[in-house]
């Protein structure tokens, strides 16, 4: 029993340290990062720009984040406007932690303007969020301490390892799916790794192959909803952004299965981009009345209304 009492202790103090250390390093990276703002910018017309790691340039090179890049360009079209770009972009915030810092970050920077680029960080990072209204809508016991959890960097970091190694986990499944065995064509095997193809070409952006891949998928079953969603996913991620050729494959997938909630929940999302608010409202409201406790579907309610 002592020896695991010492384990426990040995593992609370390392996830402190953890913690404490990740709170650290990002104080002195934005600290760092963050671009003084001198007498001289006073007299200039500021753009700043807000948000999440997208801003601040997390991965690129000195310079190279959008904002000083902005900057360049607006300083080489027109020398005399005097504009200064701030970048206040902080890796890993929610759009909650974006938006109470915003009033203070206009104060300091008195900007004529401003670029505010968040969200991607908000279905994973709670801090600063009520999640009272969400708990509600699920009977996990677990729920509201799970969202609880998401304000400390140690625990989104090891939720980012542990999808790191999932992901990596599937990959090395396609890579063996991919592998040329000797299966009749018709048997599980053979069509697992014909889905799996298809949609690792989808993952790697090369949408020719993924289509073709999905319609061939299609010529042997018809009635193949993973291919519909397959299919498309390559015209409203292929970069053409044809939300309405893609509402087609959709319908026709919920034809075949209308409580998918992978179709249902993609749906969802076209008919916003169509501008169709009534029409993934009552997507949304569809899928709830079978799945009550889908906090997914709840965002998407709370996001058209």
């Amino acid at each position: 029993m002592k020896k695991i009492w010492l384990v426990a202790l040995g593992l609370f103090l390392g996830l402190l340290l953890l913690e404490i250390g990740l709170n650290l390093t990002g104080f002195f990276v934005l600290k760092f990062h963050n671009r003084s703002f001198t007498a001289a910018d006073q007299q200039h017309k500021v753009i700043l720009c807000v948000g999440d790691s997208f801003v601040f340039g997390l991965g690129a090179l000195a310079g190279e984040d959008f904002p000083s890049q902005l900057e360049r360009v607006l300083h080489d079209q027109s020398p005399a406007a005097g504009i200064a770009v701030v970048n206040a972009g902080v890796p890993g915030w929610n759009s909650s932690l974006v938006a109470h810092r915003f009033k203070e970050n206009l104060r300091k920077y008195r900007p004529a303007w401003a670029v505010i680029l968040m969200g991607s960080n908000d279905h994973k990072n709670y801090q600063d969020v009520d999640c009272r209204f969400f708990a509600l809508t699920r009977q996990d016991r677990f729920s509201l301490l799970r969202d609880k959890l998401q304000n400390f960097k140690s625990w989104r970091l090891l939720v980012t390892l542990a999808q790191s190694l999932r992901a990596k986990l599937e990959n090395y499944y396609i890579s063996l799916l991919a592998e040329d065995l000797p299966v009749h064509k018709s048997s599980p095997i053979q069509k697992n790794r014909r889905t799996f193809l298809c949609y690792d070409y989808l993952f790697k952006r090369e949408y020719d192959r993924a289509k073709d891949c999905f319609l061939e998928m299609l010529k042997s079953n018809p009635r193949s909803v993973p291919a519909l969603i397959g299919l498309s996913k390559t015209y409203t991620d292929g970069g053409s952004e044809n939300f309405a050729g893609a509402i087609g494959f959709l319908e026709q997938a919920r034809a075949i299965e209308p409580l998918n909630m992978n179709v249902l929940a993609e749906m969802s999302w076209v008919y916003k981009n169509l501008g169709r608010y009534e029409d993934a409202l009552d997507v949304c409201l569809w899928a709830l009345s079978f799945e009550k406790e889908n906090l997914n579907f709840y965002k998407e309610v709370v996001e058209i209304l």
